[in-house]
């Protein structure tokens, strides 16, 4: 697994790299080769991304987002993995039981790991759930789920297409006809996660420092 002890061997190697004779350049050179190896191509796109953005541009962050985009370089590969994963597909939220990658070998440490370091954030309970993100959520829901909560509402709704039953059951809400909303949601998606907006926002603003690094380039696979 690609741990911090990894990160620091290659901290190190690359630091060592430009005063090494040619010959133990080259074997050095393997050894980073090597530690490479456990990794997904784009996970060694991301992480390979903050460190040129880190090294070439320094004076562009703060002390604490510099030490926040490096400790993801010390998470667990699988929360490594996950993390651009999610990055990379439309959100912001998604339900965890919907979330199975065959890379990832175990989602939910994967997630903890990533709560844990701020790189993502979660809703459990209906105390949870702000009001702000509750139409965002109602997006995760099916057609057939929300036809239920509809049918639930004292006014009803007739209508059919799934954006048109978003605004139907969340005007519902806000106008006090449908104030089991944010338990009626829960009670289907159950655990949902989103990336932080820190996490987001850093990550974004390293893409615009490298715009050839864009997260069009990280070549995930489609299954």
């Amino acid at each position: 697994m690609f741990n911090k002890s990894c990160y620091n061997a290659i901290k190190t190697i690359m630091k060592l790299r430009t005063s090494l004779v040619h010959g133990k350049m080259f074997f050095m050179w393997l050894i980073y080769q090597e530690l490479f190896t456990c990794m997904t191509k784009y996970q060694q796109t991301l992480w390979v991304l903050i460190q040129e953005v880190l090294k070439s541009n320094p004076h562009l962050f703060t002390n604490d987002e510099k030490i926040f985009l490096e400790s993801f370089i010390s998470l667990p590969d699988d929360s490594q993995r996950l993390f651009v994963r999610l990055y990379t597909r439309k959100g912001p939220w998604f339900r965890l039981s919907s979330i199975s990658y065959p890379e990832v070998s175990d989602s939910r440490q994967a997630i903890k790991d990533l709560s844990a370091m701020g790189y993502m954030c979660s809703f459990k309970g209906v105390d949870e759930l702000e009001e702000n993100d509750m139409e965002q959520i109602l997006n995760l829901l099916t057609v057939s789920e929300l036809r239920e909560i509809a049918s639930m509402s004292k006014n009803g709704t007739r209508v059919t297409r799934k954006q048109d039953l978003i605004a139907s059951v969340f005007s519902s809400y806000e106008d006090g006809v449908c104030p089991f909303l944010p338990s009626a949601i829960l009670d289907r998606t159950e655990i949902c996660i989103k990336i932080t907006s820190k996490a987001d926002s850093l990550i974004w603003r390293t893409e615009t420092f490298l715009p050839e690094w864009r997260a069009g380039s990280f070549s995930i696979p489609t299954s």
